[in-house]
């Protein structure tokens, strides 16, 4: 019944969100707040935070999507698990917002942030991944540090959740040691594929991207469970740069992801890991089906972004990732289903 209710609550929201409606009284418990995280050195992140609150809800924006939520709202609970999000190439922090709200609703504090220079808009540090773990600790610091509000949250509780170059941001953090070195010699095999015609029509030579940047992959014992959707970059890992990955994964593929083909990315990681993940291979998904529902306007605007396979329908599998996200965060940290 618990599970069903959810569900259906869910469901609601998304259609909501879809046609910009609101739902009234039912679905107006997620808070939100958008903020800056300063990073020594280098300019502040933007990020949001959803939590579960009984404060009032009106409508927000999101680019082309809109959704009801009590901006700058009380939080409602104590102990909180904590969930960071990092978003895929050209993303933000609203990327997977569905899924935070989702998270949110059922008593979860959830932080995403927006990676500089790997967004819509800038692009301009899009190859330099080896920042992104980097924010994604910064933002854990923050959260559990500095963040007004940070007494709610239980800090022995601290998930992960990473989309696209998202999870390979993800898996870095949680142990992880990539080998760039590696993506020359696959690129020379698969000159086609989209990660090696982005290094060409960037100039860059795959030869050169490397780990010699005067920086150091870092990682973050305290986060102790991931989700990973259509990992990006898997082939940087071999099974020694996957030794220190011990933490519980959730791993996400859609069998229609031309984007990623495998048996290079997730099934890669399905071979390598040294904990066996919990996989979910989802029938007809492309690489784009684990973002949020396309709202009209984007769908409109950016029809190949919205676009799945005939029988299809994101909206329904967005429920079901989220369901099945928030089921394994449960189960991770001792929570009632």
């Amino acid at each position: 019944m618990i599970r069903i209710y959810f569900l259906a609550r869910a469901v609601l929201r998304t259609l909501a969100a879809m046609l910009g409606l609101g739902t009234g009284a039912a679905v107006a418990a997620t808070g939100f707040q958008q903020l800056s995280v300063p990073v020594p050195g280098d300019v502040p992140l933007v990020a949001g935070i959803w939590y579960p609150s009984d404060s009032p809800a009106t409508p927000r924006n999101f680019g082309p999507h809109r959704t009801m939520l009590a901006v700058n709202g009380a939080i409602r609970g104590t102990g909180l698990p904590l969930i960071v999000i990092s978003h895929g190439a050209g993303g933000s922090f609203a990327s997977l917002y569905t899924t935070a709200m989702a998270l949110a609703d059922a008593g979860f504090v959830v932080a995403a942030v927006t990676h500089t220079g790997d967004t819509n808009q800038d692009h301009s540090r899009k190859l330099e991944v080896i920042d992104r773990p980097m924010h994604m600790v910064r933002l854990v610091d923050y959260m559990l540090q500095e963040w007004p509000k940070r007494r709610v949250i239980d800090a022995a509780h601290v998930g992960i959740i990473g989309y696209s170059i998202g999870a390979f941001t993800a898996l870095v953090t949680i142990g992880g040691n990539p080998d760039l070195r590696r993506i020359a010699p696959y690129c020379a095999q698969h000159p086609n594929e989209p990660l090696c015609r982005l290094a060409r029509n960037a100039d860059v030579d795959p030869y050169e991207l490397n780990d010699g940047t005067g920086k150091t992959w870092v990682h973050d014992k305290r986060i102790s469970a991931a989700v990973l959707a259509a990992p990006a970059l898997a082939i940087v890992f071999d099974r020694a740069g996957l030794a220190g990955v011990t933490v519980p994964i959730q791993l996400w593929r859609g069998e229609a992801d031309a984007t990623l083909p495998e048996p290079a990315y997730a099934e890669s990681l399905l071979r390598n890991l040294p904990r066996p993940p919990e996989y979910h291979s989802v029938p007809r998904a492309n690489h784009l089906a684990f973002l949020a529902p396309c709202a009209p306007a984007l769908a409109f605007s950016h029809p190949m972004m919205c676009t799945d396979a005939p029988g299809f329908n994101r909206a329904v599998f967005n429920q079901t990732f989220n369901a099945e996200v928030l089921r394994f965060f449960r189960a991770q940290f001792g929570m009632a289903p």
